[in-house]
């Protein structure tokens, strides 16, 4: 019976106890921060009963809030524009850019295209070349073979300058024997032009 007595009691304090802590956590706290702005309202000035005075952020709602609130969707809009006016100005530069490169790409194309003829033409002028000095050579080994008495008329009635360049490639002995085959007039002018060289 002791226990049965207890647990009423014991709700009773229980009820109690969770209406303290609600006054306590709850009500008192609340009250003391009303206070506290009411003596901070008072201390700046304001009227917290004049709801129309108070400069509170996002609450008041007075005329020049709402004006300024206009003016500032007006600057924003404005600022957007010129962002966009930016944007396109940039996008267009952006394209005359990618113009540009793809002109120089082309230009550059064709410069890789007229290197590779260029190197082509090279070669074959080399290989040309190769073949006349082959050619040429043999025909000084030729000379070189000929008995001078038949080199001699040969070179007399080549022109001056194949002349001087078959005897300036051949061996001094050589050029020497087919001297002595020449007149006195065609080996001294052959000379003279060899000195020359």
């Amino acid at each position: 019976m002791a226990k049965e007595a207890k647990l009423p009691q014991e709700k009773e304090k229980k009820r109690g106890g969770f209406f303290k802590k609600f006054f306590l956590f709850g009500i008192v706290p609340i009250a003391f921060i009303a206070a506290a702005l009411l003596v901070i309202m008072q201390l700046s000035g304001g009227n917290i009963f004049k709801l129309d005075q108070l400069n509170i952020p996002f609450i008041s709602s007075t005329d020049k809030d709402k004006e300024k609130a206009a003016e500032q969707v007006k600057n924003n809009d404005q600022k957007v524009l010129e962002l966009q006016g930016v944007i396109a100005e940039k996008e267009a530069q952006i394209a005359q850019l990618q113009t540009e490169l793809d002109t120089a790409n082309q230009e550059k194309e064709k410069v890789v295209t007229e290197q590779e003829k260029l190197v082509f033409e090279m070669e074959k002028v080399q290989r040309e070349q190769d073949d006349t000095k082959r050619e040429f050579s043999e025909i000084i080994s030729t000379y070189e073979k000929m008995a001078p008495k038949a080199a001699a008329p040969v070179i007399a009635k080549m022109s001056d300058v194949e002349a001087l360049r078959i005897l300036s490639n051949l061996k001094p002995d050589t050029v020497a024997k087919i001297f002595e085959k020449m007149t006195p007039e065609q080996a001294a002018k052959y000379t003279e032009l060899l000195a020359k060289e």
